[in-house]
């Protein structure tokens, strides 16, 4: 992080107007030697501009920068914009699910690729979810590639 950070710095100070730089981070709480450039943002936004929490900046910054002039496209105007966005941001329900082993994942995965033939990973993280369990899209997709791996191994 320290050497994104001193690029950053450096990207900055080479800058004829310091201000042009914005830097948006959601679960930041401050960038040492950047504070003024620091866009802070906040996850709970989420529901503003939908998408996974892994994609949050990158979907709340275009929000952002869609709806500014490119005159404003200042760290004190952007940092306002964002401050505006986060109050009318409509607050996602909390979600309830329950943990799952890795195991669990495994079985349901080849039991929906057995039965349903070949699903996108997407598509069964989401039937997985809506099921009630819990898993991540890193550790789903990691089950999911072994069993797609195990599957073809066994030519079924």
């Amino acid at each position: 992080m320290e050497g994104i950070l001193s690029d950053c710095r450096e990207a900055r100070n080479a800058l004829e107007d310091p201000s042009l730089l914005s830097l948006v981070s959601a679960g930041s709480r401050d960038l040492p030697g950047l504070s003024t450039n620091f866009i802070p943002s906040n996850i709970s936004s989420r529901g503003l501009v939908g998408g996974s929490v892994r994609a949050f900046n990158i979907r709340f910054t275009r929000k952002i920068l869609e709806d500014m002039d490119y005159q404003d496209l200042r760290a004190p105007m952007i940092y306002r914009k964002c401050t505006e966005l986060a109050a009318q941001s409509p607050r996602l329900p909390a979600i309830s699910r329950s943990k799952t082993s890795e195991e669990d994942v495994r079985r349901f995965v080849w039991t929906c690729l057995e039965q349903d033939g070949f699903t996108g990973k997407t598509r069964l993280l989401r039937r997985f979810r809506d099921s009630g369990r819990a898993c991540s899209q890193h550790r789903f997709s990691r089950i999911f590639e072994s069993v797609v791996e195990s599957l073809l191994r066994s030519g079924s």
